[in-house]
């Protein structure tokens, strides 16, 4: 017997590396127990644990470490280790020659380090922010919130984003390994108007200029940007009464025929271009056109 349990261990030992496996041989009298948990994938920090069916010594074997007597257990009693490092770990119930077995591959949590930024943080600036990333198990993705109403999400460790309002911002990104694992990390930038490209318009304003036909008459008008860049020319678009148009606009001002009694929605954005890579933030304005009702110029 004693020959026999000698031999085995050896087996034992030599093949509790080869394969991730929880079995158990030689005796059909070992065997788990109903309660015995297993779920891999295991991490860094799970409990690393199983349990047999009959009284049996325990032992756990850490990556590059040898054998550590956990003692003996009576039957169906959970035994094992919270994990604290990444490898390879054997857990063992080793009774008269016959053994079970928990061998598995231990991975990092998912790790996120510092946040950086590159790029001036003007607004309408491409920033790129990058993250360090370590440990989980791929394929990994990243999601950002940029928190000026924007995200975005990647596969990689970087991502490219503009703000098109000055403030200051707090940017999160959140890492997902391939079983759900997660980690966060921030970055909080102060973004400054871009002095390259023209601020923002002033108030937008409507006055009803009379009606003719189906239409109304409408001037819409704004102020030029009080900060950045000289407006040479605006971006404006105009949307309501079941259609939207938009014109590169010299002036402060537009006079529209508009269909009578709807909302329109105006947006407008001083650029120093007839390119809207040259164009600043965007006023947004409201308003109801006259009915027309018994009027008629």
């Amino acid at each position: 017997m004693k020959t026999r349990s000698v031999l085995a261990l050896i087996v034992l030992l030599v093949s509790a590396t080869a394969n991730a496996a929880l079995y158990c041989e030689y005796n059909p009298t070992l065997a788990l127990s109903n309660s015995s948990p297993y779920n891999p994938p295991y991490y860094v920090g799970d409990s690393f644990a199983m349990a047999v069916n009959r009284t049996a010594e325990f032992s756990i074997q850490p990556p590059g470490g040898g054998i550590t007597s956990l003692g003996t257990k009576s039957a169906h009693t959970i035994t094992g280790v919270t994990l604290t490092q990444p490898g390879w770990h054997t857990l063992r119930a080793f009774r008269l020659g016959s053994y079970c077995i928990l061998n598995e591959f231990v991975a990092s949590l998912p790790s996120l380090g510092t946040v950086s930024v590159s790029g001036t943080l003007w607004t309408f600036n491409d920033l790129t922010f990058s993250v360090t990333s370590s440990g989980g198990l791929g394929p990994k993705t990243y999601d950002w919130d940029f928190n000026d109403g924007n995200t975005a999400s990647t596969s990689g460790t970087s991502v490219v984003h503009q703000f098109s309002a000055a403030g200051t911002y707090v940017v999160e990104v959140e890492v997902t390994d391939n079983n759900g694992r997660t980690d966060t990390a921030t970055k909080t930038v102060v973004v400054t108007d871009n002095p390259n490209v023209p601020g923002l318009p002033g108030p937008i304003y409507d006055d009803h200029l009379g009606c003719g036909g189906l239409s109304a008459r409408h001037e819409i008008s704004w102020s030029a940007p009080a900060t950045g860049a000289t407006a040479s020319t605006y971006r404006l678009t105009i949307s309501g009464g079941g259609s939207s148009n938009t014109y590169w606009n010299s002036t402060t001002s537009k006079i529209r025929w508009l269909a009578p009694g709807t909302v329109h929605t105006v947006t407008v954005r001083g650029c120093t271009s007839q390119s809207e890579s040259t164009c600043g933030p965007t006023r947004t304005g409201q308003f109801t056109t006259n009915d027309c009702a018994g009027d008629d110029d």
